[in-house]
């Protein structure tokens, strides 16, 4: 987060397109419960966040936190490999990742689910939940 308030955005080609970003914490009591549990064999569980955040969201929601001007801009796909290659990544790093990015403009790491909650008992921590919670530790 200190390098994005730096940086006054998250300089992402993923447009609108959302994901359901969660926390470790939260997939870790999933994965305890089926681990420790019975009944789940042969099931799939899609184990993210119950809200999708676009990066726009994200970067409200770090300039809510923070009180520091963060705006979205989407990138371009040719401003993001030359950011990332003058940043010092190899270039077939940086247009690997850029494959994910499309997948999120796209949508496809847009569908929240409520499997976490199902299976612990409580919804996953929000964005903005983790935020304020990092910034007190």
């Amino acid at each position: 987060v200190p390098d994005i308030v730096k940086m006054g955005t998250i300089p992402y080609p993923t447009a609108e397109g959302k994901s359901t970003y969660v926390m470790k914490d939260d997939i870790a009591r999933a994965a305890a419960q089926v681990a420790a549990g019975e009944g789940h064999e042969n099931k799939v569980y899609n184990l993210c966040n119950c809200e999708a955040y676009s990066t726009g969201d994200l970067c409200r929601t770090i300039a809510e936190v923070t009180g520091k001007k963060v705006e979205f801009k989407n990138a371009s796909d040719e401003d993001y490999i030359k950011a990332g290659i003058a940043s010092g990544d190899p270039e077939p790093l940086v247009r690997a990742l850029l494959t994910m990015y499309w997948s999120v403009r796209d949508g496809a790491f847009g569908k929240p689910s409520s499997d976490i909650e199902s299976l612990t008992g409580k919804k996953p921590i929000s964005f903005k939940e983790a935020l304020v919670s990092s910034k007190t530790e």
